[in-house]
């Protein structure tokens, strides 16, 4: 518990002193706002908080958190380098209930977001927070390497470490049947992606290997990549390799981290650019 406080107030001091368009007045109050909330649903479950004018949807305790946390990420992989036009084509493919969307909207207003998102319950939040924004298009729908369905394992008290590869600690999970498709026949009509995320929690290899068209007409991949997870098989490197053989090299290392479910734990938010894009 001692390491959860004090991971939550690193993440309250690395929202507030990122250099953004976003005032220090507007974050100081979302931060208060968000610890507030976690503490009233504590006592009294709530399910709805408001962040810089907007009424947002959340399924768990500690997701308003969760909210300030993606858009430090945001800022950091892309915002800060001024990678995206201000009307930029972004795709979210492992959306949860919108927190990369929320950044996204933030700080570029402007842009269209398409949203992937398999979990029924987890949708539903999405969907809501998707209708406080203009051009935002959501999918209940999981994007792997073939059309059908998976069993999708969706944690009981974090959603966002929920999972389309089976975990060890099955009692911390519920089995939802999910629909799954292929990504490059969901994204066929996009011409032009200016960003495309992948936070899939070790289903990265299915992902991409589904969207080796979509990876032709993308400038920007950020992909949570699995290196090494207690309930996924390691295949970072084969991850790697489709990603490089389409012409893509690192640009950015994010966040890094080695926490979650299970043990041992390693991930990392991995930036690439597609030197093949015109």
């Amino acid at each position: 518990m001692l390491k959860s406080l004090i991971r939550f107030f690193e993440m309250d001091w690395q929202f507030l002193t990122m250099k953004s368009s976003v005032g220090f007045i507007e974050k100081l109050t979302a931060i208060i706002k968000s610890n507030f909330f976690i503490l009233i649903s504590f006592l009294k479950p709530s399910s709805n908080i408001s962040l810089f004018n907007k009424n947002l949807s959340y399924d768990q305790v500690f997701s308003p958190k969760l909210f300030l946390s993606a858009c430090y990420e945001f800022y950091i992989s892309t915002e800060r380098a001024s990678i995206l036009p201000k009307k930029a084509t972004i795709v979210d493919i492992g959306a949860n209930i919108g927190q990369f969307m929320f950044a996204t909207k933030l700080f570029y207003p402007d842009s269209k977001v398409y949203c992937f998102e398999p979990t029924p319950k987890t949708y539903e939040r999405l969907k809501e927070n998707a209708k406080k924004f203009n051009n935002v298009i959501t999918k209940n729908l999981g994007v792997g390497n073939k059309k059908g369905k998976l069993d999708f394992y969706s944690h009981k008290s974090y959603s966002v470490w929920s999972t389309l590869v089976k975990p060890i600690d099955l009692e911390n999970y519920i089995k939802i049947p999910v629909d799954i498709n292929v990504g490059d026949k969901e994204l066929s009509s996009l011409k032009r992606i200016d960003l495309l995320k992948i936070d899939v929690e070790g289903f990265e290899l299915e992902a991409i290997e589904g969207l080796s068209k979509t990876l032709k007409n993308t400038k920007f991949l950020l992909i949570e990549l699995s290196i090494q997870r207690s309930f996924a098989s390691n295949k970072s490197e084969e991850v790697m390799e489709i990603i490089t053989k389409n012409g893509f090299k690192l640009y950015s290392i994010g966040r890094i981290f080695d926490s979650g479910p299970g043990t041992p734990q390693s991930a990392a938010d991995m930036l690439f650019i597609n030197t093949r894009y015109k």
